[in-house]
């Protein structure tokens, strides 16, 4: 569910307590996902899954701009959203190593607690979505990451350079390959998750 940023234009939605509880979890699954993305798995168009829950975003591409674009793109996510080492748990702050646990937070608060709650979250997407003049590293990540209340640190490192953007042709693994793999897909809207060129058929299975 897209909703707003602004606290007066959320409360304004008239949400249920049911539904703001929701609408956290939901959010929560999204920034989860995203930091638990590892190696070569980890993508820049992860950020559109986050973005789509603000009512202002675009929403996620259906399909490419260029190979080119693409590749700039993925380069810059090599420079600055890589780190040498998995990060460590913040030893002033508890780690919820138990799933089970990681929404009990939730369970005491009255309407205008999970509203705020929610406002928090959606601050936090938008504080992420609108980094302007300089590009997105691993410290926004961090910081995004930080409104979750486990405590649980993200690995961002990558495979070496030239494997992570596939710098060998006809290769299956790698950014260049990847897009490649996409640029002449006939349908509307491509499978992002998976490599090779997308069809009718494909999209059906």
């Amino acid at each position: 569910m897209r909703l707003p940023h602004d606290l007066e234009a959320l409360r304004e939605k008239g949400l249920t307590r049911t539904q703001l509880e929701e609408a956290i979890k939901e959010r929560r699954r999204t920034i989860r996902s995203h930091r638990d993305e590892t190696w070569d798995d980890r993508c820049h168009l992860d950020d559109f899954l986050l973005y789509e829950h603000l009512d202002d975003s675009p929403s996620t591409p259906s399909k490419l701009p260029t190979e080119e674009e693409m590749m700039r793109r993925c380069k810059e996510f090599y420079e600055y959203r890589r780190a040498e080492t998995a990060d460590r748990p913040d030893p002033d702050v508890a780690t919820i190593i138990d799933k089970r646990r990681w929404n009990e937070d939730l369970l005491p608060m009255d309407r205008e607690g999970l509203l705020e709650k929610l406002y928090r979250i959606q601050q936090t997407i938008k504080k992420h979505r609108d980094i302007d003049g300089r590009s997105r590293t691993v410290d926004d990540d961090r910081e995004l990451y930080r409104v979750l209340p486990e405590n649980v640190m993200a690995d961002f490192r990558l495979p070496p350079r030239d494997k992570f953007l596939g710098k060998d042709e006809g290769s299956c693994s790698g950014c260049r390959p990847f897009w490649k793999s996409h640029q002449d897909c006939s349908v509307k809207r491509c499978n992002f998750t998976a490599f090779g060129r997308c069809t009718q058929e494909t999209r059906r299975r």
